[in-house]
């Protein structure tokens, strides 16, 4: 395995910030992801919804950030910009000082290939691959290097504990074991950082433990930038940085 103003928080926090730290407070070198006045809404005039309503937020390179707060607020929404997978109505989304929102849409893939890793709540393995072929998939369409990405994809399973499951299918897998195939496949490319939206979500307990140690040991022993999107309060309260959101805003921010 790998090694692994204030108010009182509902929580249990001891600190809770209104706002999130403005820029002033981090050096551009040391910032990872960057929201500036960021809003995203869904269809046109009356009917539009409004998912995010001007969200600020700065999150440094290898924090280890939780984002809460009740369904429909917008954590997905918000993961789902800051991964590259969507674009803002307005406002500035950037990445590791990239603006995504400038980046031609044909260029994107690269941008979420090789700077970011995901987890997400359903595993999104191929059936008819093995552990191995899965966590290769993100290597599939480059020209060059294969043997070299295979060695890495072996050894990434043998850290996540599947060294002696690489030739099996997700359907000979625990809910347990496919997730950790998913974040050793998250891996391959070594994106600074790991976007995981409800990674214990489908999980039982002694799983989801185990996969929020894997997540957890690559903020503490690899330095990756992690942000983990929970309705899990126990997760939430071991995170050094929790972002609560509320109707598309950001509602608190608590220092662990």
């Amino acid at each position: 395995m790998l090694p692994l103003g204030k108010d009182e928080d509902p929580m249990g926090a001891s600190t809770v910030e209104s706002r999130a730290p403005g820029l002033r407070e981090v050096e551009p070198a040391d910032i990872a992801v960057r929201l500036d006045k960021v809003r995203k809404s869904y269809g046109v005039g009356p009917a539009a919804v409004q998912a995010l309503r001007g969200v600020d937020l700065t999150i440094r390179r290898g924090e280890l950030v939780s984002i809460t707060g009740p369904s429909g607020c917008g954590k997905t929404t918000m993961l789902n910009l800051v991964g590259a997978l969507d674009k803002p109505t307005s406002g500035t989304v950037e990445l590791d000082g990239l603006d995504i929102g400038n980046v031609a849409e044909r260029k994107l893939h690269t941008v979420r290939r090789q700077a970011v890793g995901f987890v997400f709540q359903r595993f999104y393995l191929v059936p008819i691959l093995t552990a191995l072929e899965n966590v290769l998939v993100p290597a599939m369409p480059l020209k060059d290097g294969h043997a070299a990405y295979r060695e890495r994809a072996e050894e990434l399973l043998r850290s996540v504990g599947l060294g002696k499951r690489l030739r099996h299918r997700p359907g000979q897998l625990s809910g347990g074991e496919q997730q950790r195939v998913a974040v050793a496949r998250a891996l391959l490319l070594d994106p600074s950082l790991m976007l995981a939206d409800e990674p214990t979500g489908n999980l039982d307990s002694a799983s989801g433990a185990g996969v929020l140690e894997l997540l957890l040991a690559l903020n503490r022993d690899a330095g990756k930038t992690v942000i983990i999107v929970t309705h899990d309060s126990e997760i939430a309260a071991r995170m050094p940085r929790t972002v609560r959101m509320l109707d598309g805003s950001i509602d608190s921010i608590r220092h662990a």
